[in-house]
C-alpha cells in the first residue's frame, strides 16, 4: 500500500512539475531523492542504524517474506528448521563466491562448527569478517589465548567485544563476559544489535539488566 500511494504521489507531482515547465533533469532529481527517502532509506535505517530492540523485532517480523531478512530473524531466534531451509535456498540461489563464503561461514557459526569450513573463511575478502571467523575457529579449537590475541586486531567494536565475550563465557568468567557483551551491545546497531540481544538473552540473561 505504501508503494502504491508513493507511485501515485510521484505521478501527480511529475504532472504538476511538467505543467509548470520545470526542467526534466530537476524533475528526475526530485523523483530520485523522494524514492530514496521514502522507499529505500527506511529499510537501510532499520537494518544498519536502529537501536531499539522492539522496533527491530517488529521490522524483521514484517519483512520475513524476504529470505535474507527471514534468515537473520530465524538465526537470532534459534529456529533450526527454518534456518536450514533458508540456508539451502539461498546457497542455491546466490552463486557469487564471496556471498556464498559469508553464508557458509555464518551458518557454520550458527551450528558452532566454524572449524569445519576453514576454506570458506579464507575466501572472505573482508578482513574484518575473515578475522572474526578465524577467531571463532580458534575458540572452537580451544585455543583461547590465540583467539584473544587475534580478536585485538578487529577494528569494529561490536565484533571485538562480542568475540571476547564468548571467550570469557567459555572460560567461565561471566562478569567479564557481561562487560564485553555490554560493549558489544552498546556499539552494535540494526539487525546485528538484534542478533546479539537475542543471543545474550539466552546465554547471559543477567547481563541484559546492565546493558
Amino acid at each position: 500500500m505504501r508503494k502504491i500511494l508513493f507511485y501515485l504521489f510521484v505521478f501527480v507531482l511529475t504532472l504538476l512539475l511538467t505543467w509548470q515547465d520545470v526542467h526534466i533533469g530537476l524533475i528526475l532529481g526530485i523523483v530520485f531523492a523522494l524514492s530514496f527517502l521514502i522507499l529505500i532509506f527506511p529499510d537501510l535505517y532499520m537494518m544498519f542504524l536502529e537501536t531499539r530492540i522492539d522496533r527491530l523485532e517488529r521490522y524483521l517480523l514484517g519483512q520475513r517474506a524476504k529470505p535474507t531478512v527471514n534468515l537473520i530473524y530465524a538465526m537470532a531466534n534459534k529456529q533450526d528448521e527454518e534456518v536450514e531451509e533458508l540456508y539451502n535456498l539461498m546457497l542455491a540461489k546466490y552463486k557469487n563466491k564471496q556471498r556464498q563464503a559469508l553464508l557458509i561461514c555464518s551458518y557454520a557459526a550458527y551450528k558452532d562448527q566454524v572449524s569445519t569450513v576453514k576454506d570458506s573463511v579464507r575466501e572472505i575478502q573482508s578482513a574484518a569478517y575473515r578475522i572474526y571467523y578465524e577467531t571463532a575457529i580458534l575458540l572452537e579449537e580451544r585455543r583461547p589465548d590465540e583467539a584473544r590475541a587475534l580478536a585485538e586486531q578487529l577494528t569494529k567494536p561490536w565484533m571485538k567485544h562480542s568475540i571476547l565475550a564468548e571467550i570469557e563465557l567459555k572460560a567461565g568468567n561471566r562478569n567479564e563476559a557481561m562487560r564485553h557483551a555490554g560493549e558489544a551491545m552498546r556499539t552494535a546497531k540494526g539487525a546485528q544489535r538484534y542478533v546479539l540481544y537475542k543471543h545474550y538473552e539466552r546465554e547471559l540473561p543477567e547481563g541484559l539488566v546492565r546493558m
